[in-house]
């Protein structure tokens, strides 16, 4: 049995998934997020959708799939086929073979590698993450692919976004099977000859996401906003309806361009600098030296605030926050009343009206997050800059200080990037 070990051992490191959910894929049982296509050459993983926002019953957002896939390299499919067989052909229960597998692995890593190498073979599946966390990988695609998703990842989870065919995580898995140089111990173990596979990965060209539920479609945001670009001069500079048009404008602009979160100070950019283009926020931490947000701004959202802050000083309103009017009131900006506004303007067509009031009533002011997750991934962005555009690390994490080897000047460029094609692809425009 001990091929058999060798080449599990194999795929657990390459895959970086759990013993217990590669075996059950191999022989077919359920409980676990893998399964394999009927000709062996892609992996499917079954996303738990309990880790994503409830979907929003509405056209305006995108419901994620609820499935990923990647294509495996040849001489892998044929290990995996090998000992598929083996297992399929077997007595041995899954409690009896990892227990096996596990004392066969550390006693023979022990014995020949004494002094060197420790393996523990529950934590074998973290191989694959730490390599692609030491090249700068896709962090986030690989927990969904892998299937091994820890507490303290669930709050990046919810956010991602990425391509239902993942071809960027199979190129990593080819790289880092090619960098343990597993086609020869593969080719060894099957009994053919070395070299006669080089691994290669297909690409699959396919155009739909797994993951959240919650990013808004393109088409819908474009329409939401040229209807407001095109209609907001119908209305006096003074009136409240020209205010809270501008107001409902930006407030949805920050959620696509600065990944605004849905609490009531969220969109306080106080802590916002013209000159450096960065805003700073703290929106959960009750400690002003933990939890801070700095967000790049890009040229379309600093447009939008130095228009809005002129706004704001030529009605006497000095803190700087998104307001509406409501009977003659400036109350902080909420989605129900800005949807109730919306109702009892009437210089739009019936149809704009009930456009701008569905926007608002189900796009969520949070989506932007999801949507900047997964552009970001699409573009290779940093995970690590995405956490820190998110605000998602722990204590001790954070990626600006004084002793920070964080690239701050990298972050910005990469996060203005992706948010102007965003503001592009939206349709957010200088009013």
């Amino acid at each position: 049995m001990y091929k058999s070990y060798v080449s599990f051992f194999i795929i657990c490191v390459a895959l970086g998934s759990k013993a217990e959910d590669i075996y059950k894929m191999l022989v077919g049982a359920s409980g676990t997020p893998l399964s394999l296509t009927d000709d062996g050459t892609i992996n499917n993983v079954d996303v738990d959708s309990s880790f994503f926002a409830k979907s929003i019953n509405s056209e305006l957002v995108v419901d994620g799939a609820r499935e990923l896939t990647f294509a495996l390299p040849q001489i892998m499919q044929m290990l995996m086929a090998d000992i598929k067989v083996k297992f399929n052909t077997s007595d041995v229960d899954i409690e009896t073979f990892l227990a096996d597998y596990k004392k066969f692995i550390e006693q023979t890593a022990k014995h020949e590698f004494p002094k060197t190498i420790s393996i523990k073979v529950k934590q074998v599946h973290r191989y694959f993450a730490s390599f692609i966390k030491s090249i700068d990988g896709d962090v986030l695609t690989s927990l969904l692919a892998t299937g091994v998703i820890a507490r303290k990842d669930n709050a990046k989870v919810a956010y991602t976004s990425t391509r239902t065919e993942a071809t960027g995580h199979s190129q990593l898995l080819m790289e880092w099977w090619n960098v343990l140089e597993l086609d020869d111990v593969a080719s060894a173990l099957l009994g053919i000859p070395s070299n006669l596979f080089q691994t290669t990965v297909t690409v699959i060209a396919q155009q739909t996401f797994t993951g959240s539920g919650k990013v808004v479609d393109a088409e819908k945001a474009q329409n939401f906003f040229r209807i407001i670009h095109c209609n907001v001069y119908k209305y006096h500079r003074d009136s409240a309806d020209y205010f809270n048009l501008i107001s409902i404008y930006i407030r949805y602009a920050m959620t696509f361009l600065l990944g605004t979160r849905d609490f009531q100070n969220s969109a306080n950019f106080n802590s916002y600098s013209r000159e450096l283009g960065l805003w700073s926020i703290i929106e959960k931490s009750q400690d002003d030296a933990s939890g801070i947000r700095v967000v790049p701004v890009c040229k379309s959202m600093q447009i939008l605030l130095s228009l809005y802050t002129e706004l704001l000083l030529q009605r006497g309103l000095t803190d700087k926050n998104i307001f509406l009017i409501n009977n003659s009131q400036y109350i902080p900006y909420s989605g129900e009343k800005a949807g109730m506004i919306i109702s009892n303007m009437n210089k739009f067509s019936r149809t704009e009206r009930d456009t701008l009031k569905e926007f608002v009533d189900f796009a969520p002011l949070n989506s932007g997050r999801h949507l900047l997750t997964q552009k970001a991934i699409d573009d290779s962005v940093s995970a690590n800059y995405i956490d820190a555009y998110l605000g998602h690390y722990g204590a001790g994490e954070e990626p600006l200080g004084k002793f920070s080897t964080f690239d701050v000047a990298n972050y910005v460029n990469a996060i203005n990037h992706t948010t102007t094609k965003i503001a592009n692809e939206y349709g957010i425009k200088e009013l």
